[in-house]
């Protein structure tokens, strides 16, 4: 049977409903396509990076074959877990809007030879973790996000990291951001992958 680890980061030890009502709809669409679901939440930890460490370690001792790692303050449609686990890659995120008024999106470098698609909605494949932690020296004593830092040494490995731009997000803040996809958005012809280090 297909398995799939749900990781929750959440910080404040509360889920947004909307985000809790979008995992439940995605976990039912995933379930129907016969995927066995886990879940895992971690609260109250300080930095982010410690909480996302955490939750790996935990998606480790799974039989889970992927990791979805979700934020508490994100919405998305029933499919959009579904569709990031049906590229045929090891890491491949969501690109979702910034929490203001201004608009854009937490895209980052698509035009540059690693896309950050950031961790706050993204789906890497187990396999990944083991080779890091085979073939990665330990450190390289700059200081980067943990989001970019962990696409950074993917990249390093020779792997490629993806973004799928047609799939649409809210971002919770004070209220919900929502600007249809980043295809639309940037008039993209072609919305996965994004870029990838081998088109440079």
């Amino acid at each position: 049977m297909k398995a799939v680890c749900i990781s929750l980061p959440c910080y404040t030890a509360r889920i947004h409903v909307d985000t809790f009502l979008s995992i439940q709809a995605a976990r039912d669409v995933l379930i129907k396509d016969g995927w066995h679901v886990q879940t895992q939440v971690l609260t109250d930890t300080a930095t982010i990076g410690t909480v996302r460490d955490t939750l790996v370690a935990g998606f480790l001792e799974t039989d889970a074959s992927d990791m979805i790692m979700i934020d508490d303050d994100l919405t998305f449609p029933p499919d959009a877990l579904q569709r990031l686990l049906a590229h045929d890659v090891d890491l491949v995120g969501g690109i979702y809007p910034f929490r203001s008024d201004a608009g854009g999106f937490a895209y980052g470098r698509l035009d540059d030879s690693l896309p950050d698609p950031d961790t706050g909605l993204l789906r890497v494949a187990v396999g990944l973790f083991t080779q890091e932690a085979r073939d990665m020296p330990d450190g390289t004593r700059r200081l980067f996000s943990e989001d970019y830092s962990f696409c950074l040494r993917w990249g390093d490995l020779g792997g490629e990291v993806y973004a799928d731009a047609s799939l649409e997000f809210g971002h919770i803040g004070r209220k919900e951001f929502r600007r249809g996809s980043l295809a639309a958005y940037l008039n993209l012809t072609s919305a996965f992958p994004a870029t990838s280090k081998d088109e440079q």
